[in-house]
This record gives C-alpha cells, sequence and structure tokens, in this order.
C-alpha cells in the first residue's frame, strides 16, 4: 500500500516525519517537491521520488529514485511499457540517509553511467529492524514537533 506523502503527520510514527522531510530535502536538491513522492510506511519502509531526469535511449527514459531503510539509495529506470522501475545504480553509502547533495552527486553521476549493469540486487546497508531503529539513522531530520505527543498511560491517555 502506496501512502500519499501528505497524511496527517501527527499520527506517525517521529521515524516517518523524519523520513518525510529528510525526502523533501533530498527532492530539493533536484528543484521538485513532494508532489512526486510516495512513502510506504510498511516495513521495510521505502520511498519513492519521481525525478525529471531523461536516461536516453534505454528503457522509456524516465528516472525515479527508489530508497528503502535496508539499502538506502538507487537510481531506477522506468520499463518502456511504463510498468516496471528497474534499480541501475545504488549509492555506495554506510548510512540510508546520506546528505541531500550526497544523493544529487550519486544521480548526476549515475546518469551519466546509466549503462551500468542491469537487475544486479542492491547491497544491503542495514535490517529493517523497526521504527525506532529506523528514527535513529534519520534522527537529524525529525522536524521540530507541530502536535502535542501522545503518550498512553495504563488505562489513561496523557497529552504532554
Amino acid at each position: 500500500m502506496n501512502l500519499s506523502i501528505h497524511p496527517p503527520l501527527n499520527h506517525r510514527h517521529p521515524a516517518h516525519r523524519a523520513l518525510r522531510q529528510y525526502l523533501a530535502d533530498v527532492a530539493a536538491e533536484f528543484g521538485i517537491g513532494l508532489e512526486s513522492a510516495t512513502i510506504e510506511e510498511h516495513a521495510p519502509v521505502s520511498a519513492y521520488l519521481a525525478l525529471d531526469i531523461h536516461l536516453g535511449a534505454q528503457s522509456s527514459g524516465f528516472a525515479a529514485l527508489l530508497w528503502d531503510e535496508e539499502r538506502g539509495w538507487a537510481l531506477a529506470a522506468e520499463s518502456a511499457d511504463g510498468r516496471t522501475l528497474t534499480p541501475i545504480a545504488q549509492l555506495d553509502s554506510d548510512t540510508i540517509a546520506p546528505g541531500p547533495t550526497e544523493v544529487a552527486a550519486f544521480v548526476r553521476s549515475a546518469s551519466r553511467a546509466v549503462r551500468r549493469e542491469h537487475g544486479r540486487p542492491p547491497n544491503r546497508i542495514r535490517r529493517a529492524n523497526g521504527a525506532d531503529a529506523l528514527l535513529a539513522e534519520l534522527d537529524g531530520y525529525l522536524p521540530a514537533e507541530q502536535f502535542p505527543r501522545i503518550t498512553p498511560l495504563p488505562g489513561l491517555l496523557a497529552v504532554s
């Protein structure tokens, strides 16, 4: 199930809000907004960012960035029929959340070398291990709280 990037954020885990901000920062590097993005919040958490980049004669020429919490970023080419995205290059990083400028540099470099191996599975950087572990990777992108945090107590709800 893909969710729009704009669902009410007060009901989302902080990791999902941090991912939304991280994705917005990456999108801004390409001069686009979150209207070109989706997030899949179920583990492993993943995201899609449509790019206004033409990849040439290969595939349909359309490109997208794919991100997941285990492998980080990959540049993908859309098939000629528009039904399939094939990862064509993976950002070689020790983290799943490299800086947005590093992601943009990767796309520029990979799109120039788009003839790279197709179908090679991306290397896994980490295993999906729940939203709290994901938040540890994305914590620097967590925006300030806009809504009160609701903390469940035995038999009560407390709003802080």
